[in-house]
């Protein structure tokens, strides 16, 4: 009885070496693949916050981007992006959320939004009403860095609608602009809208010119 005991004892430390060795295996494997996956992403999330920096330093404020990995850094699923943001000198780096008011939380989504185009290769993007929670500050703030950023070399095309008229910013000479109108109270009478520009303070207004037999009777 103790014989074989001894000799169960024997083949279970050798299923118990073999087991170990397999587990560091795995586990050289498994931070190869993380090291792998993690560079390039962690490289990836510099070149946004390069960016995002770059476009809050702009509007004399503070902003980063960075790689959050939860509470367990091996939980890849858990991973998520981290946004800080200062909008006053005298305060400190706080994460997006209840702290910012709601035109601070709209100028940043679309400040990172703009971060991130150059990452993303499309053809145009679309944004809709991103301007409709900010104050006429922030708007105009990112309405110039749009209009800046719509002169660069392998710029998609944007299509951005908004529900109200534009601050007055510089728009580039490939920027158009179209007014819709619609609604029971529109005059009909009215040929189409067509914008004017003021070319000396860079501000839009619309007119509109009658079918001309006001005109005529004149």
């Amino acid at each position: 009885m103790y014989e074989s005991h001894q000799v169960k004892i024997v083949e279970l430390d050798g299923l118990i070496s073999d087991r170990n060795f397999e587990l560091t295996m795995k586990n050289s494997e498994m931070e190869q693949l993380k090291v792998d996956w993690l560079g390039p992403l962690e490289d990836l999330i510099q070149r946004i916050n390069d960016n995002f920096c770059k476009f809050f330093r702009q509007m004399q404020c503070v902003g980063e981007v960075t790689l959050d990995p939860g509470e367990d850094e091996n939980n890849f699923a858990k991973y998520g992006v981290k946004i800080r943001v200062k909008f006053r000198s005298h305060e400190i780096l706080q994460e997006l959320g209840t702290q910012q008011s709601g035109g601070e939380k709209a100028i940043t989504t679309a400040l990172y939004i703009l971060a991130i185009q150059e990452l993303t290769k499309v053809p145009f993007r679309v944004v809709d009403e991103i301007n409709q929670g900010m104050d006429a500050m922030n708007e105009t703030r990112f309405f110039k860095r749009l209009c800046d950023l719509a002169q660069g070399d392998d710029t998609p095309q944007y299509f951005l609608i908004s529900p109200k008229m534009l601050p007055p910013v510089h728009y580039p000479d490939n920027v158009d602009v179209h007014l819709v109108f619609n609604g029971e109270h529109v005059y009909t009478g009215l040929d189409h809208p067509q914008i004017v520009f003021n070319s000396s303070s860079d501000e839009m207004s619309s007119s509109q010119e009658s079918s001309g037999s006001d005109d005529d009777s004149e």
